[in-house]
């Protein structure tokens, strides 16, 4: 599917640096797993639907002097074999160091991508999973047993998650970094696209997260979930 949403320009793997030298201005390209790709012409409505947010969220961020809000052809390194170009992204204004003339070396504080096909969404996440990567969702309200899952599990529920929910959106509240593991305190909330038992579709799903994410060469190879989830909206009985 990945080969159905963007075309491989070069066969040798290129580093970052080489990527920021060698790259035209006149594509939008990124670099996945060292692979120099160039993403395809986005449709009518991926454009309106960026006009709209990217007017919206920048009009807000700056009446608020909140940091910086690039455009899409805004290139963000993330390690020396991956460099994104987000649709839009947000840099805080006590992080507005990591950019530089070339685009973005650092962690921004949010990145939005927009997509026509829903098994794209699960694509965009590969080039940050380890290929061993192993993740547990803790027994919570949602899947009372839990769940254990591994890449190609993880990215086909990603791929099904945005079929069901027309809206997702996780707000980080905290984080704490040791070693080789980063513990985020997560907000997280859902707009469901389909009834869900006794939840209506159009109601919104919240919970609080905590998510232990272990990383290996850069990359995440262990990821746990603890979600708490709000009880749920459902529908009212006549």
């Amino acid at each position: 599917m990945l080969a159905q949403l963007t075309r491989v320009e070069i066969a040798e793997l290129m580093t970052a640096e080489e990527f920021f030298a060698f790259s035209p201005d006149d594509e939008k390209a990124e670099l996945i797993n060292g692979v120099y790709v160039v993403s395809p012409p986005p449709m009518d409505n991926h454009e309106k639907e960026y006009m709209f947010l990217l007017r919206l969220i920048g009009e807000f961020v700056e009446m608020h002097d909140l940091g910086e809000v690039p455009g899409s052809r805004t290139a963000v390194r993330l390690a020396d074999d991956q460099v994104i170009e987000p649709d839009i992204l947000f840099v805080a204004r006590e992080r507005q160091t990591i950019i530089q003339e070339r685009g973005i070396f650092g962690i921004a504080k949010a990145y939005i991508e927009l997509f026509n096909d829903h098994t794209a969404v699960a694509a965009q996440f590969l080039p940050f999973w380890h290929e061993d990567i192993q993740f547990r969702e803790l027994p919570n309200l949602i899947a009372p047993h839990g769940s254990h899952r591994n890449r190609e599990v993880m990215a086909a529920g990603i791929a099904q998650g945005a079929q069901i929910l027309t809206r997702q959106q996780y707000t980080i509240l905290n984080a704490i970094e040791s070693g080789d593991t980063v513990v985020l305190e997560v907000e997280w909330e859902g707009d469901l696209a389909i009834p869900f038992d006794a939840v209506p579709a159009g109601a919104t799903l919240r919970a609080r997260i905590a998510m232990f994410l272990e990383f290996v060469d850069g990359r995440i190879i262990r990821q746990r979930n603890y979600d708490c989830y709000e009880p749920l909206p459902v529908m009212a009985k006549v």
